[in-house]
């Protein structure tokens, strides 16, 4: 299956009968995904495009000026960097033989980076070199980041599919990928495609932030979720949230929701950045889905140990 689309997708991906949320970015350039015959196949997708914003404060303004130009920053310095990424991984299970109903757990320890296929260089993803499972060795620690580096580094893309396939087998149902490059939303083509609005100040860490709110509008342009031959279109809207002072993104929230039969879904993802070695990087990544209010997923991903590709 080929699809051709530009700016924003979600795809919902089956994990051997769980589902795995997975994001592609880019940075308005027409983008073709081909995915053929394999586990990988769409099952669900989100693709969108979103209108032209209206005025703006001075505030919003600043802050969408500083915010898409790391966003470009990141696209081209990210990939350079190799972080430790360690997720938290809880699933709400219908049990199965003696196993009762109940939440299930996995901790997942990977070496991390971004990167792109070799036909698509403007469309990061992420791709993870594990090198612990539930806390018992899969891998060589000690290689595990020159091994990563070096997959990202060849010309050919089979070891970098190995590697999604390979997080894709050992996640949990719901695992949340490709959001650790969120702000892509946000390169200066894209700003005239949100509405924005200031909404307030708040503490992030040790900063001070000020709140700044976007949704996409209505039109003919929105938000398309394909669920099982049928089409809805949902509003996509959230907070960027910028340190008081400089404007530097610190934090990005995300909020979908849908109603799938008689179940209202609602899908919400957390992202915190911090500047290591003078890039914009992923910090931390909080996921959950809700189904009629109550807790069904939670993905908790933590990033450290940001050194730069080729460091001893």
């Amino acid at each position: 299956m080929n699809a051709a689309h530009r700016n924003y997708g979600i795809e919902y991906l089956p994990c051997k009968s769980q589902y795995i949320m997975a994001a592609e970015w880019n940075l308005g350039y027409d983008t073709i995904k081909t995915m053929k015959a394999s586990p990988l196949y769409l099952c669900t997708g989100l693709f969108l495009a979103l209108p032209s914003a209206s005025q703006q404060d001075a505030r919003v303004s600043d802050a969408l000026y500083r915010v898409s130009k790391e966003a470009s920053g990141l696209w081209q310095t990210a990939p350079h960097f190799i972080g430790l990424e360690t997720v938290t991984q809880k699933a709400l299970t219908k049990g199965k033989g003696k196993l009762p109903p109940g939440f299930r757990t996995r901790e997942i320890v990977s070496y991390y980076s971004l990167g792109a296929f070799k036909g698509s260089r403007e469309a990061l993803r992420e791709f993870r070199q594990i090198v612990f499972v539930d806390g018992k060795p899969v891998g060589d620690e000690k290689s595990g980041r020159g091994d990563l580096e070096r997959e990202l580094a060849s010309v050919s893309d089979s070891g970098k599919i190995a590697l999604l396939k390979d997080f894709e087998k050992t996640c949990l149902a719901g695992s949340a990928t490709d959001f650790g490059q969120l702000i892509l939303l946000f390169t200066r083509p894209n700003l005239s495609k949100y509405s924005f609005e200031f909404a307030g100040d708040a503490r992030i860490g040790v900063d001070n932030a000020w709140l700044i709110g976007f949704k996409q509008q209505t039109g003919n342009e929105s938000l398309h979720i394909s669920e099982g031959g049928s089409q809805r279109s949902e509003k996509l809207q959230g907070e960027i949230s910028v340190r008081q002072g400089d404007y530097l993104p610190l934090r990005i929230v995300l909020n979908v929701g849908h109603t799938r039969g008689k179940n209202e879904i609602r899908d919400s993802a957390k992202l915190d950045y911090t500047v290591m070695g003078g890039a914009l990087l992923p910090a931390a990544l909080v996921y959950r889905r809700f189904v009629n209010g109550d807790l069904a997923l939670e993905s908790i991903y933590r990033y450290s140990d940001w050194q730069a590709a080729g460091a001893p």
